[in-house]
Parts: C-alpha cells; structure tokens; sequence
C-alpha cells in the first residue's frame, strides 16, 4: 500500500491509498521461507524470516545481542525498512512545498514525520523526491 498526495486548492492536500503490488503467497520448499509471486508474473521468489541481527550486520550495523548500532549518525536502524537506512529529514516546510503531507505526531515506518506518496521519500533536506 502507499497512497496518492493530490493538492485542492480550497481544502488543502487530499490523500487516497493505493494498492502498489498484489502478490500471491505459498509454502516453500526452503524450511522457514515463503514463495512470492507478483501478480501477472510467472517468477516465484523465496523470502526467508529476517533476524534483526541479520539486518543490522547486513546493511552495515554492529549488533550486541539486543541493540544494533550503526555505522554513523546519518544512519539508523528501522527493521521494518531492512536494517541501517538513512536518516530522513526533517523540514514541514521542505515536506510540503514538495508535495508532501506533514503528519505532525504521527510518525511514518521510518521515523519521518513526511508522508510523500507512492514513488517518492523523504530525502535528507526533509523534501520530497522521486525514487
């Protein structure tokens, strides 16, 4: 899911989810895995379960067992966007004069405040660029 950010000049930015992939989901051969396979694509991919120490060590970190640290500041650890990941910006007025939505208190999957939209992120000047 994502969603679509469109700007009404009378009430401000208008967002409207979006389903951005469907994929179909079986058992896999591999012990602990699940097959993949992207709607109208013939291709099965195997995804195995992810440790937080496998995605701290993988993208970078250090993990002591409990805690991953990564390789600088300008990097933090989010396991939900696999592992150390830039850290995005902070700007209300770089989220919205590029087309974003400023959510205020309500924080995204990594840890931005900008919610840009499907085929977009939050870059390190806190605006909006295409991926």
């Amino acid at each position: 899911m994502s969603e679509t950010i469109d700007l009404d000049p009378h009430a401000g930015p208008v967002v409207d989810p979006v389903v951005t992939d469907v994929y179909e989901v079986r058992p896999s051969a591999n012990a602990g895995a699940i097959s993949l396979r992207k709607t109208y694509t013939t291709r099965w991919t195997d995804a195995v379960i992810a440790t937080a120490a496998l995605l701290c060590t993988g993208t970078g970190g250090a993990w002591d067992g409990a805690i991953c640290t990564c390789e600088d500041s300008t990097r933090e650890f989010v396991a939900g966007a696999g592992g150390c990941i830039a850290v995005p910006g902070a700007s209300e007025s770089g989220c919205d004069a590029s087309g974003g939505v400023w959510t205020d208190d309500d924080a995204t999957a990594i840890g931005s405040y900008c919610v840009c939209g499907i085929g977009r992120y939050d870059d390190a000047a806190g605006r909006c660029a295409d991926i």
